[in-house]
């Protein structure tokens, strides 16, 4: 009970922090080496980071009061009894996060093609699409052929009027690995409801890779 409180009011502050970005910030919130940084995925960076300190937090630290936990002190390593301000290891983290995403970013233009971890020592490896596997800061990764689209055509089954959506039993199959891509996403649903009506830990594609919203027909 104690992790879904944190992940519905760290999702909370996301959805804030999304509709702020949307109004008053840029896209980029700047460059690591040459890799531009998107305002959403910093967000994210920064939701990972905060979950990841909620794990670490001691049964006496309320990870849902935000304000007072970035205050607090929580154990980083027990073997050796590491602690940490959590405000300082939040930015420590989301700070590795960023890092990691332009590493791997960096290596996809060196290369030409796409780095995922999926496949590895499978037939995929076998694959005419496949360039070969490569590692990355320690990690194995495989080397595909990318395959982009300039519009992706989603069917969602509810989304808000941020573009948030949740899909319906089978729509999950390839709507939430299509919204990342194409350049243009459009989002055709049976329901538009209001900000808020889809639980933030039930959202399946976040509004920040919509485009466009379509209300259909309902079946």
């Amino acid at each position: 009970m104690k992790k879904k409180l944190i992940a519905l009011v760290c999702a909370l502050a996301l959805a804030v922090g999304l509709v702020g970005c949307s109004l008053s910030t840029p896209d980029s919130v700047g460059t690591i080496g040459e890799v531009d940084i998107p305002s959403g995925l910093y967000l994210l960076a920064q939701f990972d980071a905060y979950q990841t300190a909620a794990d670490l937090a001691s049964d006496d630290q309320d990870a849902t009061k935000v304000s007072s936990f970035l205050k607090a002190t929580i154990t980083v390593d027990d073997a050796t009894g590491e602690t940490a301000v959590v405000s300082d290891y939040v930015a420590q983290k989301t700070l590795e996060n960023l890092e990691s995403y332009a590493a791997i970013e960096t290596r996809f233009d060196a290369l030409g093609g796409v780095l995922t971890p999926v496949g590895i020592d499978t037939l995929v490896e076998e694959s005419p699409f496949c360039l070969g596997r490569h590692t990355v800061d320690g990690k194995d990764y495989l080397l595909m052929k990318p395959i982009h689209a300039d519009f992706a055509l989603l069917g969602a089954y509810k989304c808000d009027e941020y573009g948030n959506c949740w899909y319906k039993g089978t729509m999950r199959n390839f709507n939430v690995v299509m919204a990342t891509a194409a350049d243009t996403v459009i989002a055709e649903c049976e329901y538009i409801v209001p900000v808020g009506d889809i639980e933030p830990e039930n959202v399946h594609t976040y509004g920040m890779c919509v485009n466009y919203i379509v209300e259909g027909d309902r079946k």
